[in-house]
């Protein structure tokens, strides 16, 4: 909760600072302000108490300390992608409030008690989001993506709100806790319920991005700068999908599990498509949108899998973790060398280390063994056999991971190619720390899959 509040006047701290002449300064005390917001959820997992604010709107128990660490962790690995984006100039004031409140409505959808907050927390996170992807002044495609994600975006949070407000309207609560009352007392549902709890999930297969609700995320990834990119294609996805895991698992669990089969489609859908699309992409930025999507319906199959025990949490918690530091420490390369993909032939005899960090992110987005990544693919594997879901369902699953694994690899046989010409001199970059550290993350958790593959019990 302390985190919470330390973000938002973080952001408010960033508003003040053109006028008050120390935006120069706004980078070290962003970057300062963050570790203190993780030191203060170190400590409330130190220390656990009952604190429920705002009439129990939020809370941060356990689970929603470890989620919103890793988003507050994987921002502050962002701060030196978008410094090194501009290579060490002065750190904008409005780009870091943004952030900050973007960030903020990521926390609020971790810790939501009530459709209220939910709403709230979509929109604080959505909004900075929309202005961000436009923020490129020169270039029109930045303010086509900008427009398009605003228009399509608004559509999502649109059908959430009319989603939040049907199942008010049976319930007669918006807190999630009673409307799971209301929802498991009842034999037969009426049929308005029904569809607000379909226009809810469909909602939030927009926002992250699941087929057939995809088609703006390739154009908005490819136009938006590349550090924005990089935070919307990480840390707001992860965490609207921990929004989407909370409200399947605390609202719309059993008896009523109508929509499984509805989301399945979605993810069989999702895989099929995004793995084969990405087969033929020639710039970075949309490749990694289809396998964002992709990424995102392997996600999906944890919620498919309704298994509410410790080995959900656990898989959740693994695939956003591996997949947010494969995420950025691959577009901590790109965003110093582009994302044309021909542009890499070679890379590694100009830049070994950024090319080993880069093979590491790519190689556990493919599910490689001795990374992170192949865990995580592991765990949703075994959570699938363990469910009632069709034999089949993993059996796409698998193959769609085949199809994506020649994708990634093809991009590594691309940094070793031996048809470049010979390098003059090593390319110095600013942020290979910031490659490697994600790199040796990956391989570290990949050799101690416990480390965050264990962390609950219950």
């Amino acid at each position: 909760m302390i985190a919470l509040f330390i973000i938002i006047g973080n952001g408010l701290l960033a508003l003040l600072a053109e006028i008050f002449k120390f935006q120069k300064f706004i980078f070290n005390i962003t970057f300062v302000l963050l570790l203190a917001a993780l030191a203060s959820n170190y400590w409330a997992w130190q220390h656990p108490q009952a604190f429920a604010p705002f009439s129990n709107m939020i809370c941060f128990n356990m689970l929603e300390l470890v989620l919103s660490s890793l988003l507050i962790a994987a921002t502050i690995l962002w701060l030196f992608i978008q410094r090194a984006s501009h290579n060490h100039q002065t750190f904008g004031t409005d780009l870091s409030s943004l952030i900050l409140f973007a960030l903020a409505g990521g926390l609020l959808l971790t810790a939501f008690q009530n459709l209220t907050t939910l709403f709230i927390g979509v929109e604080l996170l959505s909004i900075p989001l929309y202005v961000l992807a436009a923020s490129h002044k020169n270039s029109a495609d930045s303010h086509e993506a900008g427009f398009k994600y605003l228009i399509l975006g608004a559509f999502a949070s649109a059908l959430l709100l009319f989603g939040i407000a049907l199942l008010y309207g049976g319930a007669a609560s918006f807190d999630i806790n009673a409307i799971q009352a209301y929802l498991n007392a009842q034999a037969n549902l009426p049929a308005f319920v029904k569809m607000g709890m379909l226009l809810l999930l469909i909602a939030f297969c927009f926002k992250v991005a699941i087929a057939p609700f995809h088609f703006w995320s390739p154009d908005v990834y490819e136009g938006a700068p590349m550090a924005i990119t990089a935070f919307m294609s990480t840390v707001a996805k992860t965490a609207s999908f921990y929004a989407f895991f909370k409200i399947t698992m605390v609202c719309f669990n059993a008896p009523h599990t109508f929509w499984i089969s509805m989301l399945m489609a979605f993810a069989v859908l999702s895989l099929i498509l995004a793995n084969t699309s990405a087969l033929g992409q020639k710039h970075l930025k949309r490749l990694f949108a289809y396998s964002g999507i992709s990424h995102s319906a392997f996600l999906l199959l944890i919620i498919i899998a309704q298994q509410k025990q410790a080995l959900s949490v656990n898989a959740l918690i693994m695939y956003t973790a591996s997949y947010m530091l494969s995420g950025l420490g691959a577009f901590a390369i790109l965003v110093k060398h582009g994302d044309v993909i021909s542009d890499y032939a070679g890379f590694a005899k100009r830049n070994p280390t950024s090319a080993f960090s880069f093979s590491v992110c790519l190689l556990s987005m493919a599910g490689i063994p001795i990374t992170a990544g192949f865990f995580s693919k592991y765990m949703v594997f075994v959570l699938l056999l363990s469910s009632s879901v069709s034999i089949w369902v993993s059996v796409i699953a698998i193959v769609a991971a085949l199809i994506g694994i020649y994708y990634y690899i093809r991009l590594i046989t691309q940094l070793y190619s031996k048809t470049a010409e010979e390098p003059q001199g090593p390319i110095q970059t600013d942020n290979n720390w910031i490659a490697l550290l994600c790199a040796i993350a990956l391989l570290v958790i990949g050799f101690f899959p416990q480390s965050l593959g264990g962390i609950f019990t219950f």
